[in-house]
């Protein structure tokens, strides 16, 4: 009786053993396949609006008395604590962190180490769930800038009140480099834009008013459209091939680089209530 219940023990321990690395197998695959974080809804024209709203509420915090925004996106707790950013790295990493928070998806056109700068992807499975999306953060970061952000967003053809609006993206020519956000437009038509700068810092800065059209379109190839008000293009579908100068509307008016001068008035014009 003793040796039967022995064998039987180890019958039992030897199950249990077996058990353990099933599970273990289990669990490590379905951790091989897992996204930078769980993708559970789509981008929509409701989205879209609720992002603009929570970009607004992230930025809404006074000017201080030398131009910068103590913004909640350097809190403690938050994606970007301890992570400096410039300007093209903070127009990304809002967007990414708003997606992370809402299931949706993400995904950029250009490649950082051979890999593709897409959260539903399994590149970053080596770094724990809590650290993931820091890490992707991060990569973002090193493997983009305001060089990629015409592939990775399109241009607004019309400029209005609904299509301008808060996290909207201001895009200066490659030749002057450099990227704003919209916080808010005000009944008078002036935009209130949020940025960060050179050199990369957990620091965002305030700008009441439009740049100056040289500012935006300096030396801007003919035929192109790569600067001025943009959108993120929405993973999974591809950015359209953009034509032309940008428009103010569809009518007579148009909007082009060209004329630096009318640029600024004109855009005020057209935002006011």
């Amino acid at each position: 009786m003793q040796l039967d219940s022995g064998s039987r023990l180890q019958r039992i321990f030897k199950f249990v053993s077996i058990l353990a690395v099933v599970l273990a197998a289990v669990i490590s695959a379905k951790n091989a396949s897992a996204a930078v974080w769980e993708i559970s809804s789509s981008w929509t024209p409701e989205r879209e609006k609720e992002f603009g709203i929570w970009f607004h509420q992230m930025t809404a915090q006074p000017t201080t008395v030398d131009g910068k925004i103590p913004s909640r996106f350097f809190d403690v707790g938050e994606p970007l604590h301890g992570v400096p950013v410039d300007c093209a790295d903070f127009v990304y990493a809002v967007r990414i962190i708003f997606a992370a928070k809402n299931g949706l998806p993400f995904s950029s056109k250009v490649k950082h180490n051979g890999r593709r700068l897409d959260a539903s992807l399994n590149h970053w499975d080596s770094v724990s769930k809590e650290k993931r999306l820091r890490a992707f953060l991060k990569d973002i970061i090193a493997g983009t800038g305001t060089w990629s952000l015409p592939m990775d967003t399109v241009p607004l053809t019309r400029v209005s009140r609904d299509e301008v609006t808060s996290g909207t993206i201001l895009l200066a020519s490659k030749a002057v480099g450099h990227a704003w956000m919209i916080r808010n437009v005000r009944e008078t038509g002036i935009p209130e834009l949020v940025f960060a700068s050179v050199p990369a810092l957990e620091e965002l800065f305030y700008r009441d008013g439009l740049p100056r059209g040289e500012a935006v379109f300096a030396k801007l190839a003919p035929g192109t459209d790569q600067a001025g008000f943009r959108s993120f293009c929405v993973p999974g579908v591809s950015c359209p091939v953009a034509h032309g100068a940008l428009r103010v509307s569809s009518d007579s008016s148009n909007l082009s680089w060209r004329r630096h001068q009318d640029w600024r008035p004109l855009v005020l014009k057209k935002l006011e209530v």
